[in-house]
């Protein structure tokens, strides 16, 4: 007697779906943030940078809000190394998306991500701005 076959059905792991979350929502703020740095309108070195750190508030590591487009030398040399400086900059250039971040970074949620939620958001958000 043979025994059946089982069907496996690939899930993806939680990296797996960090890194393709990662490439949308840097794909979503590029084109929001017009493929150039927001500080010094350079255009070359982009990177995507995070407003609250993505290590420490989980949760709002691919929020496009909590995201902006540097060049290396913003995002290094000036973000990082003076981060009072820089939260002062962020508020006064986008008081709103400060004081949205702010009332969403003292949520404390302990749950799973949804990771499926997060893919349509930014598959929205992407299909908006290609319009």
């Amino acid at each position: 007697m043979t025994k059946p076959l089982k069907v496996l059905t690939q899930r993806k792991t939680r990296r797996q779906w960090v890194e393709e979350l990662d490439v949308l929502a840097r794909e979503v703020v590029y084109l929001r943030d017009g493929k150039c740095c927001v500080r010094c309108g350079r255009t070359a070195q982009l990177a995507p940078s995070h407003v609250y750190p993505k290590g420490k508030y989980t949760r709002l590591r691919h929020d496009t809000d909590n995201i902006l487009t540097l060049c290396f030398a913003c995002h290094i040399c000036w973000w990082h190394k003076n981060p009072i400086e820089a939260s002062q900059w962020f508020g006064d250039k986008y008081p709103d998306r400060a004081k949205k971040l702010k009332l969403r970074s003292q949520i404390s949620w302990k749950g799973p991500s949804d990771y499926q939620g997060w893919k349509l958001l930014l598959k929205n958000e992407l299909k908006n701005l290609t319009k």
